[in-house]
């Protein structure tokens, strides 16, 4: 699912390169306070906010660590 918003998408990628960078288990991201808080503001499920945190991570295995500005 993709969400418009520069905001959001900026939220995710944060989260996914910042928390707990090696994680890749759904379940266990969308316990995090991070994702929980992303989700409350955007009025989304953490279980949704889980999954694109996970998705960008796995789109973005190969690619160098580029932090954010």
């Amino acid at each position: 699912m993709r969400w418009k918003g520069k905001r959001l998408n900026h939220g995710i990628r944060w989260i996914a390169l910042n928390d707990e960078p090696g994680e890749m288990d759904e379940g266990q991201v969308a316990c995090w306070i991070s994702v929980a808080l992303l989700a409350a503001v955007f009025g989304l499920s953490t279980d949704d906010v889980a999954a694109e945190v996970v998705e960008y991570r796995r789109q973005n295995s190969q690619k160098p660590w580029i932090p954010v500005k």
